[in-house]
Order: structure tokens, then C-alpha cells, then sequence
């Protein structure tokens, strides 16, 4: 995985000549630690991107898929061999006819994670957003100043030629 981060970094640097990462944050990550990471998923170089940032910080990032992406060839199949988790996602109304398939996705993440705590992992999940993952003052939900000062204590923040990642 980070021989593939490492290739990635060098042709993004190749195919954009000036590209400039500005990182906040991530001075205190290392190998030896778990983390999480939620992000929004805006188009495919976030897995590159996100992978090449991480690759000498943190352990191997595991990135949670759509059970489809498992068929896609040369791709799936290197997932699969790096043990990232594949999820199965059913629409509303295939679980209404179908209710013994509720709850299979958090059995998968729980049988995933329960591997993942025994390695240091670096566990990527880019949420859904119902309105298409773009944030706007319309969809973002406030918080309360003592959570988001937290939080941004605790983050890690990309930016990649003045546009956030």
C-alpha cells in the first residue's frame, strides 16, 4: 500500500507541476497509534490524496468500500488481499421486504474492526451525504463552541493549492 501511495505522490507531483500541500495538524501521529478518519468523499483523488498525506504519519489506511467495488478489475482484488472491508448496502425497500438483512453492514464493520485492534490502524470511512457530500451553510449542523473547539484541536486539516480536500 505505501509502495502504491509513494508511486501516486510522485505522478501527482509529475501531472501538476507547483502542486503545494498545505497540512494543519498530524505532528503528533505515528505507527504505533489507531485513528479514524471521516471525510467526504468529493471525487476519486481524495483516496490518493488522503493516502499519500498519511503515507509516512500514520499505519496503513483501511478504507470501508461498496461491496461493488470488489469486481472491479486489478482494484478489488488488491483491496480484498489488503483485508480492507468490503460493505453491502441495501436500499430502503429491499430491507422492508427483506428485514433479516438489517443491521448486516454493522456486523461487517464490527467483524472488521474487531480485526483492526489488534494492528495499529488507520480506519477511512467517507460518510454518505444525502445532499451529494457538498457542505453549505444550508446543510451544516451547528455545534455547540466546546465540541467544535474540540474537535478542531483533534483534526487533521488537508488543503491542496488553496481548495480543501
Amino acid at each position: 500500500m505505501w509502495g502504491w501511495a509513494t508511486t501516486n505522490q510522485k505522478a501527482l507531483e509529475l501531472t501538476n507541476p507547483g502542486l503545494r500541500w498545505e497540512i494543519e495538524g498530524g505532528q503528533d501521529l505515528n505507527h504505533n497509534s489507531w485513528y479514524l478518519v471521516i471525510c467526504n468523499h468529493l471525487s476519486w483523488a481524495d483516496i490518493v490524496v488522503l493516502a499519500s498525506v498519511l503515507r509516512n504519519r500514520a499505519p496503513m489506511p483501511k478504507f470501508f468500500l461498496k461491496q461493488e467495488l470488489l469486481y472491479v478489475p486489478f482494484l478489488g482484488i488488491a483491496c480484498w488481499a489488503l483485508d480492507m472491508p468490503f460493505m453491502k448496502r441495501y436500499s430502503r425497500s429491499y430491507l422492508l421486504k427483506n428485514p433479516e438483512k438489517r443491521g448486516e453492514d454493522l456486523k461487517t464493520t464490527r467483524r472488521s474492526c474487531e480485526k483492526f485492534r489488534h494492528n495499529p490502524t488507520t480506519v477511512v470511512n467517507y460518510v454518505e451525504n444525502p445532499l451529494h457530500g457538498r457542505q453549505t451553510p444550508q446543510n451544516q449542523i451547528p455545534l455547540p463552541a466546546p465540541v467544535a473547539a474540540k474537535i478542531r484541536r483533534n483534526c487533521l486539516y488537508l488543503g491542496c493549492n488553496g481548495g480543501a480536500i
